[in-house]
C-alpha cells in the first residue's frame, strides 16, 4: 500500500506529495523521508503552508495505523517549521502606484494592476482564462490556480476552500487595462502563428503557454528596481492589496471575500495590525453625532 492511497487532498497530493513521497510504501516511510521534504518544501511554500501539508499527511497515516499497515505515526518525530510572527512586508499606496506606472509598456503591467487591486495568488493569476473574465460586468471568477511540480509541469487545481472559488469585481480602470491586454495578446498571438499554444490563458507566456515562473519573478524585480521599490515577493502584493483596501475603510469581511480567506479569523489574524488605526478613526467619527 502506498502513501498517495490515504491522501485524501487531490491538490496537494499532485502539486507537492507526488514527487517526493506519493509512490513511497507506507511500510518503508521514515521521519527522515518526511522531513527532507519539508526542507525542500520551504525553499518555496510559507511555513504556514508546510503546516497544512504536515496536518495532512499526519491524517492519512493516522488512518494507515488504523488499518494496522504501519506501527507509528512518523510525522510525530518531524521537527515542524516555525511560524515567522514578523509584519509581512506590504507597499503603501504611493508605492502601489508607483509600481503601477513603472509596469507601463511592460508585460506585467496589466497583471500587476489585477494583483494590487484584487490580492489574487499569483498561482490564480497564471491559471485566469479569459471565459473566467467577464468585462461587461465588471468581474473575475476565480476558479483555478496553476503551480509547478518538478517531472511534471504545471499542474492546474481548484481552490482549496469554498471561499476560495471566488469573483471578483473590478474597478472600470482595470476593466480598461484587460481589455487593452486582450488586444495586445490577439497581436501577440498573430505574430506567433502556429507555435501559439491556445489555453485561452490571460496571462501566458510569449507562445500562449503557461507564463514561466522564474521569468515572471525577473521582471517583477526589475520593475520594483525601476519605481525604486524595495525588494519584496510577487506574493508580497497580496498582503499589500489587503492592507490598502483595509486602510481605505473597506469591510474586513469584504476584504474576506475578496482574498478568498476561509473564515474571518484567518484574515483578522494576518491583518488585524491594520484595525487599532482604524478604530482611532471610527470613534473620532462620533464628533459629528455627539461632539459640538
Amino acid at each position: 500500500m502506498r502513501l498517495s492511497t490515504y491522501v485524501q487532498n487531490r491538490a496537494l497530493l499532485e502539486l507537492h506529495l507526488i514527487p517526493a513521497l506519493g509512490n513511497v510504501p507506507l511500510q518503508k516511510l521514515t521521519a527522515r523521508d518526511v522531513q527532507q521534504l519539508y526542507s525542500k518544501l520551504q525553499e518555496r511554500l510559507s511555513a504556514g503552508r508546510v503546516k497544512n501539508l504536515h496536518a495532512l499527511l499526519h491524517k492519512a497515516l493516522k488512518h494507515a495505523m488504523e488499518d494496522n499497515l504501519v506501527r507509528e505515526n512518523v510525522c510525530d518525530r518531524v521537527t515542524l517549521p516555525r511560524l515567522e510572527t514578523d509584519e509581512r512586508p506590504v507597499l503603501t499606496q504611493a508605492q502601489a502606484r508607483l509600481l503601477v506606472q513603472a509596469a507601463k509598456e511592460t508585460r506585467l503591467e496589466t497583471l500587476l494592476t489585477v494583483v494590487v487591486t484584487t490580492g489574487m495568488r499569483h498561482g490564480e493569476l497564471r491559471a485566469l482564462r479569459w471565459q473566467d473574465v467577464d468585462l461587461d460586468k465588471k468581474e473575475i471568477h476565480v476558479r483555478y490556480s496553476s503551480g509547478w511540480v518538478p517531472g511534471y509541469g504545471n499542474v492546474q487545481s481548484e481552490p482549496k476552500t469554498k471561499k476560495g472559488r471566488r469573483t471578483i469585481a473590478l474597478h472600470p480602470f482595470v476593466v480598461e487595462a484587460l481589455r487593452s491586454h486582450r488586444t495586445e495578446q490577439l497581436e501577440q498571438r498573430l505574430k506567433a502563428g502556429a507555435a501559439w499554444q491556445d489555453l485561452d490563458l490571460v496571462f501566458p507566456g510569449q507562445t500562449g503557454n503557461y507564463f514561466n515562473r522564474p521569468n515572471l519573478y525577473k521582471n517583477f524585480h526589475k520593475i520594483l528596481a525601476k519605481a525604486g521599490l524595495p525588494r519584496i515577493r510577487l506574493h508580497d502584493l497580496r498582503h499589500s492589496a489587503a492592507t490598502i483596501l483595509l486602510a481605505m475603510g473597506v469591510n474586513i469581511r469584504v476584504v474576506q471575500e475578496i482574498l478568498g480567506h476561509s473564515s474571518i479569523s484567518i484574515t483578522l489574524g494576518i491583518y488585524g495590525h491594520v484595525l487599532p488605526g482604524m478604530q482611532e478613526e471610527a470613534m473620532q467619527k462620533w464628533d459629528k453625532v455627539l461632539g459640538e
